[in-house]
């Protein structure tokens, strides 16, 4: 047999997974025998903790993979109704190995492996050893079944060191790392009278798009683990790389639009007859001394095929031809695993997608540079399209860390539930950092500094602005009391998807200012913007071609003798938005003359 890897490409067809009860179905009990297996183990999660691992007498390097062959002792049962992949339900896969994991003294040699089910978990797989001993735990699993050919493919699962692999290396606290990527191509045995296409019923009107006035909500309801993707270093500066999962899932209401998702470069298809698909963008912010700064901005991962769990309905292809995984349907969810987000072939510049109209054109793109229609490109660079945050902002004393991410998807109602954020710990020195996340929020992580709302006197405030014209940005704004007679004022401009860039921030003002302040996410202060005081107002401008991007937030403060009041700021744009920007009400320092200060007035 021979295992058919595609780079960077997934294809996905899941439905909802296993309920409580076993399918009472029998031709929807699909199995799997007879599997080859590619293992990448990625040494440089592995070695800032000591660890090395060996094929045989030869040491594993970045860039190789194991491959593993079945030894036809065993069978892998999951449920599938109209050959959709729902869920493992039990059996396992045996195959050939000649591994050894070595950490100082210690060293766990592997002859066999071992890949069944989860019991806790029936999207996720367990790799064990022989002597029952679980090494590694495999999740965010991208599946499809290929009837006409008889091959369950799974492809792209994120592969994380389980506890008893972690305590017999003397790693037990670095349990659940990422350490690579699992793909396997199996024989596929289809029950005599099983369907393995959808037809008529629920899905006969479908797809539903939004072109046809159908409402498109899709929200990202989890990311659940950050891995450090290697070290860095440009102009000195150490740099580490984070890359995080995702989660999303589809308006669970069968009125509800689908979501096309087509991989770029794959043809033109409906509602928009283009190769249309979401986009996936990360930040990390850091809230530090009373200011909110971000300081990592990721390029764009396009996604490709949509995993569709949990679905409230799947109809399959919806009738497009070769579109299996290409629509997402309502109350679907898909999943994108550490190593799908990090894959070279996905990861692009920001500035070639439109976040407000959420377009892209592959042709002549980053990704197809002599414009053939044909992608030659990808971001194979180290740190290339990613989010490389400089190692000392990780390091910052009694600082908070908020991840967040976004996917950005055409025609979407609401960009604010779409994306999402966890609180971190960045956790490590040197070159060894892990990323324990607490609680997912919904919504912007930039209101965990300033929630929505507020009022000037209380000296704090989060203003948004949408309109059709300009999109989504937010201004924040925070008035803190050093001492007596002296004020510190902080302003975020965060711009969500104003694709025409931001330039200005002016704030109605009579007071004095000094101190003044700027960060943005790079590590250039050639390009940081230029303040002044003039008559009525206290200005920031971008002065050396550095706009805030979408997807980006920039800091800016100074220090004042005066305290906060209600006060308007002016926000304006590239040359392609409205000449006369956007005007908030916020807060500003304002000086007013207590003319009354004498009591004089008490005899009057």
């Amino acid at each position: 047999h021979r295992l058919v890897v595609l780079s960077g490409l997934a294809l996905v067809l899941f439905a909802a997974p296993l309920s409580a009860d076993s399918p009472n179905n029998s031709t929807e009990i699909w199995q799997a025998w007879s599997a080859d297996a590619e293992l990448h183990i990625y040494p440089q999660s592995l070695a800032p903790i000591g660890v090395e691992v060996y094929s045989g007498s030869r040491r594993v390097a970045d860039g190789n993979t194991l491959q593993f062959a079945d030894r036809g002792l065993g069978t892998l049962e999951f449920h599938a109704p109209f050959g959709n992949f729902e869920a493992f339900l039990d059996g396992r896969l045996v195959l050939s190995a000649d591994l050894e994991f070595r950490r100082g003294s210690s060293s766990v040699r592997v002859s066999q492996l071992l890949v069944g089910p989860d019991p806790t978990d029936p999207l996720r797989l367990l790799i064990s050893d022989g002597r029952g001993r679980v090494l590694f735990n495999a999740s965010h699993v991208h599946v499809y079944t290929v009837p006409d050919r008889q091959r369950l493919v799974m492809e792209r699962m994120d592969v994380r060191m389980a506890p008893d692999l972690a305590r017999a290396l003397g790693v037990e606290q670095w349990s659940d790392r990422f350490v690579g990527e699992l793909a396997l191509d199996a024989q596929l045995h289809i029950p005599p009278g099983a369907k393995t296409a959808v037809s008529g019923g629920s899905c006969a009107e479908r797809p539903n798009w939004p072109t046809d006035g159908h409402r498109l909500d899709v929200s990202l309801i989890n990311m659940g683990f950050l891995a450090d993707r290697g070290s860095l270093i440009e102009n000195g500066l150490d740099f580490e790389i984070i890359t995080p999962s995702a989660t999303l899932m589809n308006d669970p209401d069968l009125g509800a639009a689908d979501a096309a998702w087509f991989r770029k470069f794959t043809g033109d298809f409906p509602p928009y007859d283009t190769d249309q698909h979401p986009y996936l963008v990360w930040n990390l912010y850091r809230i530090h001394a009373g200011r909110l700064e971000q300081v990592g901005v990721s390029g764009v991962k396009h996604a490709f095929f949509t995993v569709n769990s949990n679905c409230l309905i799947n109809c399959g292809d919806g009738g497009i031809s070769g579109a299996s995984g290409h629509i997402l349907w309502p109350g679907c969810e898909d999943v994108y695993g550490i190593g799908n987000n990090d894959s070279p072939g996905d990861l692009g510049p920001r500035g070639e997608v439109n976040p407000r109209t959420g377009v892209f054109v592959s042709t002549g793109s980053f990704f197809d540079q002599d414009a053939d229609g044909v992608q030659e490109n990808g971001s194979n660079g180290t740190g290339e399209n990613r989010l490389k945050v400089l190692r000392e902002d990780l390091q910052t004393a009694d600082a908070e860390y908020f991840f967040e991410s976004w996917y950005v998807i055409r025609d979407d109602v609401n960009i604010f539930n779409s994306m999402g954020h966890h609180p971190v710990t960045p956790t490590g020195n040197g070159e060894n950092w892990s990323y324990p996340l607490g609680p997912f929020a919904t919504g912007a992580a930039v209101d965990q500094w300033v929630p929505a709302g507020g009022l000037p006197e209380a000296g704090a405030m989060n203003v948004a602005h949408q309109s059709e014209a300009v999109g989504h940005f937010k201004v924040l704004a925070r008035a803190d009391e050093l001492a007596e007679n002296r004020w510190r004022y902080t302003y975020v401009v965060m711009n969500y998807d104003v694709d025409h860039g931001i330039e200005s921030l002016s704030i109605a003002s009579n007071a004095s200012a000094d101190s003044f302040y700027f960060h943005d996410p790079d590590q250039d202060a050639g390009n940081d913007w230029s303040a002044s005081v003039g008559p009525g107002r206290i200005a920031f401008e971008n002065s050396s071609d550095n706009p805030i991007d979408w997807g980006t937030g920039y800091s800016f403060g100074f220090e004042s003798p005066d305290g906060p009041a209600a006060g308007d700021v002016l926000v304006q744009f590239g040359p392609t938005g409205p000449a006369d920007g956007v005007t908030l009400s916020l807060l500003a320092p304002w000086f007013t003359e207590d003319i009354f200060a004498d009591d004089f007035e008490s005899d009057l």
